[in-house]
């Protein structure tokens, strides 16, 4: 593709490259990655937007690169191979540039039931469909969900991110909290690979990524639900990212049901203290108050692993979580 002008776009518009694409590598075959150029005070620079890819894809699938950043530059899109050994190799179809009114997610409930909505993933491993394998008969909600290749096993030596589209989150107080919620069933056995989320940000006017934890790994039965607190990213704009890393073939990693919840905390008279230390030497991470989805309280534990909240509401029962150092959600007590 050459010398390609990218238009002029405003803030809720958006310039995106995307293109279906077939590869197989096979372990330590090779790889396949999309570079771009943009002139820039006449000289042509060049920037790799990403590995598109790796391993064994299965069939078909269309992939996206947000070129937002390089609107009203004169650009040409690199697909470059580097291959190791001898193999299929990487094969592309039906190349487009689009400019579309940009997918602002609110946070709501999403099921996948309309289809990717906004949302995207590379490296041709996650698909949408409805599962009818023996261990997972049924998505969590409606008909189907998303997962790593859908009523199959994925490839050995794989990885792939399931991204969002971007969110801007609300700036909130001391009293509230942001969090991610989705059910997720899994297969990935002892030693066959796992999946982690991870979150991208806009920080000094480029994306930042974090890993805000390991959510998938060994077996599941059935679906179970998972949370993990974006708090301290109020006020950013976002994106989710599931990202499966596969060793073996297996079946891998589904998701249903995401949202973001940000509920607003009232503040109602004569709270009741609430205290307590946790019995492990050197530990250090956050606690929460949960005592509906509406209503909870996260605070840090102190240097001696205690905690102190101010409960309301003392006749509604309550749960107490642990987080420790962004790990997946303890219950202590309920």
């Amino acid at each position: 593709m050459c010398c390609t002008l990218l238009p002029t776009i405003t803030e809720d518009e958006e310039i995106s490259l995307y293109f279906w694409q077939f590869f197989e590598y096979g372990s330590y075959n090779g790889d396949g990655n999309v570079y771009i150029y943009y002139l820039e005070e006449d000289n042509w620079r060049k920037k790799r937007l990403g590995e598109s890819a790796n391993e064994n894809a299965e069939g078909w699938s269309q992939t996206k690169y947000d070129l937002s950043q390089y609107s009203e530059n004169t650009i040409q899109i690199a697909f470059y191979h580097n291959g190791s050994y001898p193999d299929l190799g990487w094969y592309i179809d039906e190349v487009e540039i689009l400019k579309q009114k940009r997918h602002i997610w609110t946070g709501s409930l999403e099921n996948f039931e309309n289809g990717w909505n906004g949302w995207y993933a590379d490296q041709a491993i996650w698909q949408i469909g409805s599962p009818e394998i023996e261990e997972l008969e049924n998505a969590h909600s409606g008909s189907t969900c998303v997962g790593t290749v859908i009523n199959g096993k994925y490839p050995s030596t794989s990885n792939s991110s399931l991204l969002s589209p971007i969110i801007n989150l609300p700036e909130i107080s001391q009293t509230e909290e942001i969090y991610l919620r989705f059910w997720q069933f899994f297969k990935y056995g002892s030693f066959n690979g796992d999946g982690n989320v991870y979150i991208k940000y806009w920080e000094e006017d480029r994306w930042k990524k974090t890993r805000l934890g390991e959510s998938a790994d060994n077996n599941a039965e059935g679906w179970s639900q998972t949370r993990f607190d974006l708090s301290d990213y109020s006020g950013k704009k976002v994106q989710i990212v599931f990202y499966h890393d596969g060793s073996y073939a297996d079946i891998g990693w589904y998701i249903d049901d995401v949202e973001i919840i940000s509920p607003s905390i009232p503040v109602p008279p004569n709270p009741e203290k609430l205290s307590g230390c946790i019995n492990a030497k050197n530990i250090t991470g956050r606690i929460m108050l949960l005592q509906s989805d509406e209503y909870h309280q996260t605070v840090n534990l102190d240097a001696k692993g205690c905690y102190e909240f101010e409960r309301y509401n003392k006749n509604k029962p309550f749960t107490l979580i642990l987080r420790v150092n962004g790990d997946n959600d303890h219950i202590l007590s309920e």
